[in-house]
This record gives structure tokens, sequence and C-alpha cells, in this order.
């Protein structure tokens, strides 16, 4: 059912779009169908309340004058329109310290028509363990109305353009339908760049009023974005536009550049961290002694690294320009905390000052930004880190990255484009992709039924690399001593309930980089066993990966998959078989090859044995949005897998 359906008169052109979100239409003169709105929500979202019926945001640029600090400003109107079954209607607006939100007011819909209300607003920093006043604040906005539908509207203003980087078509995760109208004046060189826009229902309309052009996005009949397991930041599949500013046309002067091109971006990175004083009144960070025990070379470069990775506390201090320009380095050891720019920074002002070619590098991470710098733009990059050029080779070094093992690349990081310095000039770095081996997780289990054949001890060995070994080692660090056998037993169980853990023990937990952390136990079940007499049911599967996302959120998957690792999970399960029994039926397999993931199960027989072998292997730790509901429906095949057990039936 399509919304247009439902309204009776309702946003006839886009112009209208632009003179509600200007203020200029009459608050009244659109009208709404209650009961057939209420039942569409319910239908199509399984809520009646908080769901926007129309968001609309219109974007307007002022050319200031040749000697501001940025020659364009940017304003964006917004306005939604939300079903709310609440006396009291409440609305959160994220924004930074580059951006002010003004303008607010809001209103009712009764009797066919929209009514004020009086709107209530402040904003708050985001805080973190009382330290982090950061570069994101919220704006709190409410007003007490009567359940139904809700209209509100507001400013948001960008002093500089280049602040205004990403425009969603989906400003509210529950949507009916978006509206999105960029008015470009013609002294403004702009592209917007469109991602994300495939397989959706977005028109695109382009015409002119007056001087201006105005450019008009509409997305009807947006899909219901469920809470889906692993999945990256919406920049990866909810349709955007991603503005870039070529250049502006003053009345009087010649033509100036904004951020045309990737050289524009490098420039202004850094300009801005050139303008870092890493000395604090002539003093400087101090150096360990233990450092100049090492020949200059890589052994030095990771000694220092490591200190500053250990005796740094990293929060995402991002408090304004800090948002762009790192802390200075004097600061950062003074306070011993900062964020990726500020130990970044830290660690380059200490290698060079040891005689290396250290280099800060800007980079996007892999769940947050799917842009490359073929985009000039903020939007490209969220994260810092160091590049040491040594051998004729470039170093990477991230010093916010806990555990990390000398020169090992984040899975985080990896296959993405860097920006490194290069003094005016600067380079382009691929980072490679970490192969899917590095963060194996290999299990193996030995299963023997008890005498009186009515429980199993097993016995198992769980062995972690790369960022699963992180992931171990953080979570054993910060748990308290007294709770951290019960989080190396979660770790091997993983869902599992066993009836006791017999043994367990962890190798190379409290070690420094050790290629591999494993964790040996010994438990008894009785769940995995059902003694009929002459017949033993016994099911293989100790561990059963992704079993756990529901199979209604498998069945219409819109959002590429995302792990956070090179995820591979590989096991063997050995069943050893009673003396008097033999397998009556070995079940099928399952193979699944697919060029972006494998999923294989076999069962077989050796000796007294059953074995089982099974592996799941993301190849990148990603399904693309095009594949996704193809990993979604392997996975609904692996759960059939799960469900069959060897039957082991008595000699006769």
């Amino acid at each position: 059912m399509r919304l247009m359906t439902l309204l009776n008169s309702f946003v006839a052109n886009r112009v209208f779009l632009i003179l509600v979100c200007a203020g200029l239409s009459p608050l009244g003169a659109q009208t709404y169908d209650l009961p057939s709105v209420e039942q569409y929500a319910d239908s199509a979202f399984g809520s009646k309340h908080n769901i926007a019926l129309l968001t609309a945001d219109t974007i307007e640029f002022k050319r200031l004058f040749f000697k501001s600090k940025a020659p364009v400003r940017v304003t964006k109107t917004s306005f939604r329109d939300i079903l709310w079954q609440k006396s009291q209607f409440g609305h959160t607006q994220p924004f930074t310290s580059f951006s002010e939100i003004s303008k607010i007011s809001g209103a009712h819909f009764e009797q066919d028509r929209f009514k004020w209300r009086h709107v209530q607003s402040k904003s708050e920093r985001v805080e973190t363990d009382g330290i982090f006043l950061g570069d994101y604040s919220l704006m709190f906005m409410w007003f007490e109305t009567n359940p139904g539908i809700q209209r509100l509207r507001f400013e948001t203003t960008y002093e500089d353009f280049k602040f205004l980087s990403h425009v969603s078509l989906l400003p509210v995760e529950s949507s009916f339908e978006s509206h999105v109208v960029f008015v470009i004046p013609s002294w403004l060189n702009i592209q917007l760049k469109e991602f994300n826009f495939e397989g959706y229902e977005i028109k695109k309309t382009t015409t002119r009023d007056g001087e201006n052009q105005i450019v008009s996005y509409s997305w009807e009949n947006i899909p219901n974005f469920k809470d889906d397991a692993f999945v990256p930041s919406q920049a990866h599949y909810i349709p955007a536009i991603i503005p870039v500013y070529r250049s502006v046309k003053p009345e009087r002067s010649d033509e100036i550049a904004l951020m045309p091109d990737v050289g524009a971006l490098y420039k202004w990175y850094r300009d801005v961290s050139l303008e870092t004083e890493n000395e604090d009144d002539g003093r400087i960070p101090q150096f360990r002694q233990e450092w100049f025990d090492y020949d200059k070379g890589p052994d030095q470069i990771n000694a220092v690294y490591e200190w500053v990775r250990d005796n740094i506390r990293y929060i995402a201090f991002e408090d304004g320009m800090a948002g762009f320009r790192p802390e200075g380095a004097c600061h950062v050891y003074d306070q011993k905390y900062g964020d990726c720019k500020g130990m970044a920074n830290l660690l380059k002002f200490y290698l060079d000052s040891l005689g290396y070619d250290a280099r800060l590098a800007w980079i996007g991470t892999k769940r947050e930004v799917p842009f490359d710098y073929s985009t000039p733009s903020l939007a490209v990059d969220n994260h810092m880190i160091t590049a040491v050029n040594w051998s004729d080779s470039l170093l990477f070094l991230d010093a916010t990255e806990p555990y990390g093992s000398p020169f090992s690349l984040a899975y985080r990081i990896s296959g993405r484009p860097a920006m490194v310095e290069n003094g005016d000039d600067y380079i382009i770095h691929q980072i490679p992709n970490t192969p899917p081996k590095a963060d194996l997780v290999n299990t193996t289990y030995y299963l023997k039924p008890s005498e009186d054949l009515k429980s199993i001890l097993v016995s198992g060995d769980k062995a972690f690399r790369g960022e699963t070994q992180k992931m171990l080692k953080f979570g054993y660090d910060h748990a308290s001593s007294q709770l951290r056998d019960e989080f190396l037993k979660e770790t091997v169980l993983n869902g599992f309930d066993p009836d006791g853990v017999l043994e367990l023990e962890a190798h190379g937990i409290k070690e420094d980089n050790p290629d591999s952390t494993s964790i040996q136990f010994k438990l008894k079940t009785r769940s995995h066993l059902i003694n009929l007499g002459d017949e033993l049911y016994v099911d293989l599967n100790m561990e059963k990966q992704l079993d756990d996302i529901s199979n209604e959120s498998l069945k219409q998957r819109y959002a590429p998959w995302y792990f956070g690792e090179n995820y591979n999970q590989k096991s063997v399960v050995k069943l050893e078989i009673p003396a008097g029994f033999e397998p009556s039926e070995i079940p099928p397999a399952i193979e699944i090859n697919h060029p972006e993931f494998s999923i294989s199960g076999a069962y077989r027989l050796s000796e007294n044995l059953v074995i089982l072998e099974k592996s799941i292997v993301v190849y990148n730790g990603v399904i693309s949005r095009s594949e996704a509901q193809v990993f979604a429906d392997a996975i609904l095949e692996l759960k059939n897998f799960y469900e069959l057990q060897i039957t082991l039936q008595q000699i006769k």
C-alpha cells in the first residue's frame, strides 16, 4: 500500500515542500486520515507509536562576504510528521559545535488541521566518564499534546559549508516517506553524489526557480529497517547524498575553490594539524630510557608504540576543532588520555624526535565509512593513525588498538584507503585486507558417553587468533578477578548449557602478543544425549554459530552483513561410539560456496568414531547488500543442518 493513497491532499508538488520547510505555507493546509495511517503503521512497522509519516529537509545556501572564515553558509530546514501515542511529544536531534539548531516549532493534528503547540527545548553535551564533552550534542525538543499526529519543524545552520557533509534520506528510522530538496543558487558549483540508491524507489526531479536550481529526492514505500544482527553503519545501505562543494562565485571577484578534490581536502586537514602546539612553554613529553636500549629500527619503533598504546587512555575526544585538530603531544602526555588524533600525534612526535620519518595518516574505518577519496568530503575519514616511512615502505601504527601485535593491521582499517601526509603533497595508500585465517577460531571436541549412557563427557580446546583473540583478552582483563573464570566459561560455552564444567584452563591469556590464545576445558552434559534403550540420539553440534538470529529477521534482509572480523569458525567434533552400538545412518552434509562466504558441515565414520567437521567463513567479514539475502537464506539452511542428529542403534 502506498502512503499517497492514505493522504487526502498532501504534498501536491515539491515546491510546496520548500514553502512548508521555509514556513511560508499555511500550517493546516494538509490533512491525514488518521485511522488509515494507524492501520498502515501497524501493518508495516508493527507499531502505531513514533512512526514518521513524512520527513522533509530543504537545504539552502547563502553566499557570505569574501573575508568570512567560510564563503558559504548552509541552512537545513526540517519538518517531521510523527505518529505519536503519548501525551508529551519528544524528539532528539544530534548536532555538533559546527552547527546550530533554532526556529523550533510544533503542532498537533486535530479536526483536519494542524494546531500550534508551545515547544520547549534544551541541548546537552554528551559526556563520557566525566572526562569527555565531545563534539556531539543532543537537542531535546518536546511539547504537551494529545495522542495522534504531531509536527515538528526546526532549522540547522552550518556556518561553514564543509560540515554539512552527509544528507541521509532516512533521518527517522521508521518512516513512510522522505523528501530532500536542494535549492542551489547559480553562483554555487556543487555536485550531489548519490549513494545506496540501488533497489529503492527514489524519485529525483530537477527544476528551476528563477536563478535557483531545485533538486528534489522523494523516497516512498520505505522498507522496515528492523534491528538486524551484524550490521555496519547506515552509511553502507541507507540512501544518502554527499555534497561535493566545487567553487563559489563572489559578486565582485574571481571564482573561489571550495573543496573540489582530494588535494583541497588534504590541504585543509594539514593546515588544521599544523596548528597543533606540541610543546608547553618549552617543555616536551618525557622520553623513556628503555627506548634507547634498542637499536634504531622496528624493535625501537614498536617499543615506543607499545608505551603510547598501554599508557595513554583512549577516549573519543572530539571537542570542536579537536574533532579534526590533534591535541598537542605535551598535553596528551600530561593528562594521560587522548583521542585517536592526539595519540597518533604523540606517537609521531616521539618517533620524529628519535630520528624517524613519522607521519599522520587519515582513514575511514570499515564499519563506519564506505566512501573513498574519489569523494572529497569530511565524510570520508573518521580516524587517525601514524605511519612510519622505514626501509622504503610505510609501517602503520594505531595506538588506539588494544592488544595489537607489532605492525599488525586491525580489521577495522584493513582494506581501507589511507591519506598519508607528505609535506605539501599527500600519499593515498591502500591498506591491505587481512586474510580470513587471521581471525580464526578453531575448536575441537572429544565426546565420550558415560558408562550408564545418560550423559556425555566433553573434552575440548578452543583457540583464538587476531580480532577474536583481542576480544578475548580485552574481556578477560576487564573482568574482575572473581569473574574471570566465569568469563572464560561463557566464552567456551557460547550459549551451550552443560550440567557442569569440570576443568578450565587458559593459555596465552596473560602474554603479550602470543600467536594464539586457547582455552582447554572438560565438561559434562545430558542435553546432547537421549537414551531410548536400544537407540541413542546424539547432537554433535556443540556450538551452533548464528543460530540465535531469528528466522523472522532472515526472511527479508536489506542491510549488508558486517562481523567486525574475518569471520572464520572451524570445529571438529569426535564422538566415541560406545561398545555395542553402531550408527544407523549418517546425516546429509551441507555445502554452500559463494564468492563472499562458505558454509560446510559433514559427518563421517573413522574406526569407532563419528566425526563432524564444520566450517563457516565470511571471507572479508562483510556480505555486500546485493548478496545479503543470499547469506540470510544460507543461515536458514544451516539452522536446518543443526537439527540433524546421529542415531546409534544397539547391535543385535
